[in-house]
């Protein structure tokens, strides 16, 4: 649960900023700097494969998960999503690859320019609120409302914590997946029957621990909230989901594919994961017996695919 609540509430605070003529010539992301780009820790057993990277657009980057048993029962394709609508923020502002620390002590350099800065600003006397200088427009958005929120005097460990904690949550992580309810049951060798979605989860194989992110009634195909939002939908047409059909729908007997989505905001779930010893996201289903069965995805390698600015295909790097 460590910085769970707080990255939370960030991400409630922290609204969508909007964009005014003046960002696109006065701030940029050399300005004061940018968190630098750690050194790529790849996982090489990592089953997360980088299928696009974008830097200028609202989807950063996107992984698809390669099942290390290749059962092809289920394909899951995460992305970085800006919740932004109307800016953009360099990749390297959501960079996780070496966790949580290692984010805060790239932010702290940035917090602490920056705020050198302003009192230099401010000495001036100047009638703008900010140096031309200042940076990019989010982070800079994100100190104001810190500052705003936990007092112009609070220490830059503070005012670090606080705008990590917004600028990671201006982003979210998407999920589709798509699983082959036949395979599964083939797998099991029993009369025990998938009948639907029960919830995403977090799971650490170390203790054996499995935390419920977001959970669906039974018969509710859709359920929304403040942070974060599952739907599934069931169909008997594999053509249907491909071609990107939005209709939710419960589970019937005949159905056979279940399509799951679900955007998370994106620093809560990463600084919980990087609490667990062995982390695993899980989908969970019901099945005729009342009984659940999951499907574990292993985290390794999930944020250097995300944070990739290249796309990697076999190993190669395309586009040097």
């Amino acid at each position: 649960m460590r910085l769970f609540l707080l990255l939370t509430a960030a991400a409630l605070t922290f609204s969508s900023l909007p964009a005014e003529a003046q960002d696109k010539a006065f701030y940029n992301r050399q300005t004061l700097g940018s968190p630098h780009t750690p050194t790529p820790k790849r996982h090489a057993d990592s089953a997360w494969h980088v299928i696009e990277a974008r830097a200028h657009s609202n989807v950063r980057g996107a992984a698809m998960y390669v099942s290390p048993h290749n059962t092809h029962a289920d394909m899951m394709r995460a992305a970085l999503r800006s919740r932004q609508t109307e800016m953009t923020l360099h990749i390297s502002w959501y960079d996780m690859r070496r966790g949580w620390n290692d984010y805060l002590s790239r932010t702290r350099d940035w917090v602490i320019n920056h705020t050198i800065a302003l009192k230099e600003h401010r000495k001036t006397d100047s009638l703008s609120p900010q140096p031309i200088n200042a940076g990019p427009v989010i982070p800079v958005r994100a100190y104001e409302a810190c500052e705003d929120r936990i007092g112009r005097d609070a220490s830059i460990t503070e005012l670090t914590t606080c705008m990590a904690a917004s600028i990671l949550n201006t982003a979210s992580l998407e999920i589709n997946a798509m699983i082959d309810t036949r395979e599964i049951e083939r797998s099991l060798g029993t009369s025990k029957d998938i009948t639907g979605l029960k919830g995403i989860a977090l799971y650490d194989a170390d203790t054996d621990d499995r935390t419920m992110l977001h959970e669906l009634t039974p018969g509710e195909v859709c359920k929304p909230g403040d942070a974060l939002t599952l739907c599934s939908q069931c169909t008997a047409d594999f053509t249907h989901l491909v071609l990107g059909g939005t209709d939710s729908s419960a589970c019937r007997d005949r159905d056979t594919f279940i399509s799951i989505s679900a955007m998370i905001p994106y620093g809560s779930f990463m600084t919980r994961a990087e609490d667990l010893g062995s982390p695993r996201l899980a989908l969970v289903f019901n099945t005729s017996n009342d009984s659940d069965y999951t499907l574990w995805y292993r985290l390794d390698g999930l944020a250097e695919a995300l944070a990739s600015e290249r796309l990697v295909f076999e190993g190669k790097v395309i586009g040097d």
